[in-house]
């Protein structure tokens, strides 16, 4: 009997976010570009340039961000999982 997937995602660092959102920046711009992909390379430039970045006011303040990078981390754990799905529809023709 297989096992049900689990609803949540893994947890992850931020760290590995960083490195599973590098991978697929990489991966898009060598990839052709249709107009989901566009959207998905947008969606990766903007986390990395932006996104997880905006916990490090409250850190230099010395507050707690715990909240803040969970939210960073989910974002980033959604952007990854659009791109193996769109990835997954290109490979079984759907």
């Amino acid at each position: 009997m297989m096992k049900k997937r689990s609803k949540e995602f893994e947890k992850s660092t931020l760290r590995q976010c960083r490195r599973g959102i590098a991978v697929l920046i990489s991966n898009l711009k060598k990839e052709q570009k249709s107009e989901g992909k566009k959207e998905l390379l947008s969606r990766a430039n903007t986390w990395k340039n932006v996104t997880q970045k905006s916990h490090w006011q409250k850190l230099n303040q010395g507050l707690d961000a715990g909240d803040d990078i969970q939210k960073i981390i989910l974002e980033a754990q959604l952007i990854i999982r659009d791109y193996n799905l769109s990835k997954n529809e290109v490979e079984n023709g759907i």
